[in-house]
């Protein structure tokens, strides 16, 4: 087996990260509850999504660099939308393989490689959601019982 090599050194937890984070969660929770309330069609659903969160960001009245509200806004997107935190392993072409071993143990394959990525899950519960979101179309449940 090959050794895991480091994709990119891990960022230490700081406080800037700590409230991106409850910025994001904050902005997946309004932008979700808007949905239900309102659901849009499926075609509509990325576009919609765009403009509730720039909704929602300009009621939050924060002035974000242009590019930490752009990346901000696709992860946002990209765990309403596709498979949270992987997504751009999942769409990058030189990657075989994505392994989530937990919410911090995340690998990918490339070139034969196992590299360990810096990517993260918020917890245990949100790997568990895309990994519903991932088997879903496939017919299949979790077998723990939920």
């Amino acid at each position: 087996m090959n050794t895991p090599q480091r994709l990119q050194p891990a960022q230490p937890a700081n406080p800037q990260s700590t409230e991106l984070a409850k910025l994001k969660s904050f902005l997946i929770g309004s932008v979700t509850r808007e949905m239900e309330a309102n659901p849009p069609s499926i075609q509509d659903r990325p576009r919609s999504i765009q403009d509730l969160l720039t909704k929602v960001y300009q009621q939050t009245h924060l002035n974000l660099p242009d590019s930490l509200r752009q990346q901000l806004f696709r992860d946002v997107q990209d765990d309403l939308l596709g498979y949270g935190p992987i997504q751009p392993l999942l769409d990058d072409a030189d990657i075989t393989e994505v392994m989530v071993n937990g919410p911090k143990n995340v690998y990918i394959e490339r070139r034969g490689k196992l590299i360990k990525t810096n990517v993260t899950f918020v917890d245990d519960a949100h790997v568990m959601r895309i990994i519903d979101r991932i088997v879903l179309p496939l017919g299949r449940r979790e077998r723990s019982g939920r």
